[in-house]
């Protein structure tokens, strides 16, 4: 059994509410709710990178629907290098 503070931050029409495990301060839960909508983000299995606990599992789902979506990271780099080519939009080929 796990306990949680809970920040609740209020703006642009929506309440976010934030659970951090008290021991880790690692961010468990974010619940979003607007007027239209309730959404929940999970975020577990956490692993230090370069000292800083990543989330590799980030679950998201709304409420009063069956569509959800997992998202499994593979690969956390900070600071990585590569050839800034890759945001040349140009049709020139």
């Amino acid at each position: 059994n796990k306990s949680y503070f809970e920040v609740h931050l209020k703006g642009n029409n929506r309440d976010y509410l934030f659970y951090l495990d008290e021991k880790s301060f690692e961010l468990s839960l974010e619940t979003v709710i607007s007027p239209n909508s309730t959404r929940e983000t999970t975020y577990s299995d956490y692993r230090k990178i370069n000292g800083i606990l990543m989330p590799f599992l980030i679950e998201t789902k709304n409420q009063g629907s069956t569509f959800s979506t997992s998202r499994i990271i593979q690969v956390i780099e900070f600071n990585a290098v590569f050839d800034s080519s890759i945001f040349n939009c140009s049709n020139n080929k």
